[in-house]
């Protein structure tokens, strides 16, 4: 099916993922003009054989500022390979265990005035500030500095959703700076590597053995944690909030049995995916599905619709809290899932285990405002709360 189009942009979209149940069974590879112009990979053996193969699909293509990649997300082996394993040991169960320790009287500062009120924008007052705060944490920079930084991360997507790229590439290279002076303080005043991201990588820098690891790919991956490190939270926690408040019987069982709140974070996700695709540019003369693609065009993997692939989730349109979520593509797949999804995890954890534990019940007042594809989620979400 040649230049099929969707409103994928549309912020009313119930869930993007409806958008290709059309194709499922009949066009499982279809082209877009959207993005620049590409290939979707919808089915979910698809996209995980297409992740698995960065030979044939590159990240590496899709660098969004040359002078500065971000890895290892923009990266491919055998430069990710080293890059990667760096940064893996700050996010294994002890330091999640650290950093949720760190993390929860943040949450409960957020949530403590709108739980008291008995309504508020939650979105606003919780969803937003949070995880950009926890991501300060997590690399040990100043809270106070959350502000300017969410305020880049804002400008970075809803500029480059507006076409705006002057307003766009101001706020990147205002975040650069700040980046560039974190780095240079940080590597000036070093904290204990095995505590601390950045100073790990910074020293790794150092050594002759690990000159992958350079001080300017540091500042890129700085970059790279303080904008997508907590976009997609925030996205999360609007999907998860919205859905509890409109599903009072899953809302009880997870307040009844908190120990199933990871898991039913997982499937809330899978069902309403938070990112929907990310880009892959082919290497070389490749097929899926009977259909031939060209070294140079590029492929969506489009994680949403595959999270919705009745193969390997049946009823999949339905949203079943203690769902087997083991294959869920929430987090990507391959060696390009993402690094950072333990601290995701931990953030999400803790706020909602906060608010469950803190209320009785909660409910929606008013009129809500989604984020339209790429990055779906709430930006607007009143709720009435009764402790």
């Amino acid at each position: 099916m040649k230049n099929y189009k969707m409103e994928l942009d549309n912020p009313n979209l119930e869930n993007p993922a409806l958008a290709f149940e059309e194709l499922r069974g009949k066009c499982p590879v279809s082209h877009t003009d959207g993005f620049g112009g590409g290939w979707n990979i919808i089915g979910h053996e698809d996209i995980v054989k297409t992740a698995l193969d960065p030979n044939t699909f590159s990240n590496a293509g899709a660098i969004r500022y040359p002078h500065l990649p971000r890895f290892p997300f923009e990266a491919d082996p055998p430069l990710h390979t080293p890059y990667r394993k760096v940064m893996q040991e700050f996010f294994t169960e002890k330091k999640m265990k650290a950093f949720a320790d760190k993390l929860r009287p943040i949450a409960i500062e957020l949530l403590e005035p709108v739980i008291n009120r008995g309504y508020g924008d939650i979105a606003k007052e919780v969803n937003y500030p949070l995880p950009v705060r926890g991501i300060m944490a997590f690399l040990n920079l100043p809270d106070q500095d959350w502000p300017r930084i969410m305020h880049w991360a804002e400008e970075l997507y809803y500029r480059a959703a507006e076409g705006n790229l002057v307003a766009r590439k101001a706020a990147a290279d205002e975040l650069e700076v700040y980046c560039r002076e974190v780095v240079a303080e940080r590597k000036e005043n070093m904290l204990n590597p095995q505590e601390d991201l950045l100073s790990k990588m910074l020293h790794n820098s150092s050594e002759s053995d690990s000159a992958t690891v350079t001080e300017n790919l540091v500042v890129g991956t700085l970059h790279l944690l303080l904008t997508a490190g907590h976009e997609s939270t925030t996205s999360s926690l609007g999907i998860i909030i919205n859905y509890l408040a409109t599903h009072p019987e899953d809302r009880k069982r997870l307040q009844e049995d908190p120990a199933l709140i990871p898991n039913a974070i997982e499937e809330i996700l899978r069902y309403e995916s938070p990112v929907q695709f990310h880009p892959r540019t082919v290497t070389k003369d490749t097929e899926i599905q009977g259909q031939e693609i060209k070294a140079g065009e590029k492929v969506f993997l489009q994680w949403g619709a595959g999270n919705r692939d009745e193969e390997v989730f049946p009823n999949a349109d339905q949203c079943i809290i203690d769902r087997n979520t083991k294959k869920s593509l929430v987090f990507g797949s391959g060696i390009h899932k993402c690094i950072g999804a333990p601290v995701a995890r931990t953030q999400l954890r803790v706020v909602i285990e906060e608010l469950l534990s803190r209320t009785d019940s909660f409910r929606l007042n008013g009129e809500i405002h989604r984020i339209g594809f790429t990055r779906y989620g709430v930006s607007s979400l009143p709720l009435l709360i009764e402790k």
